[in-house]
């Protein structure tokens, strides 16, 4: 699967004069770097100007997560995975909170976990706009 948004100066336009282009795929290693060059190739051959835009620059990166690690403890130090690559939020990191407070706040079995409380009235305060 390829991923493309662009944008440029002109909306919904992808001109000579400035364009940008952001492409993506889970593809890895030299066949998703062609998959793309050849994706954003045939996309800047669709547009109908005299003369066909070009690349003038481009950026190439591999994103790489490993298996998902667990919370390690050892002794007084509690180091908490690297955050997964993926575009929504990973709901085990709450999980591996919650490991580190039981840890921190020994006997309180989850109990004091993530429950605060509540905040006293503010004062209204009046903010003046220039």
């Amino acid at each position: 699967m390829l991923l493309s948004l662009s944008h440029s100066s002109q909306a919904s336009k992808l001109t000579s004069i400035s364009a940008v282009i952001y492409a993506s795929t889970a593809i890895s290693g030299p066949t998703g770097s062609t998959a793309l060059d050849d994706a954003i190739a045939r996309l800047l051959s669709t547009v109908a100007e005299p003369q066909l835009p070009r690349v003038l620059w481009k950026m190439h990166y591999e994103q790489t997560c490993s298996a998902k690690p667990e919370l390690q403890i050892h002794d007084r130090t509690i180091s908490f995975p690297l955050p997964s690559a993926d575009l929504a939020f990973d709901d085990e990191v709450i999980e591996q909170v919650r490991l580190a407070w039981a840890r921190i706040v020994e006997g309180d079995e989850g109990e004091g976990f993530m429950r605060f409380p509540a905040r006293e009235e503010a004062e209204d305060v009046e903010i003046e706009t220039i």
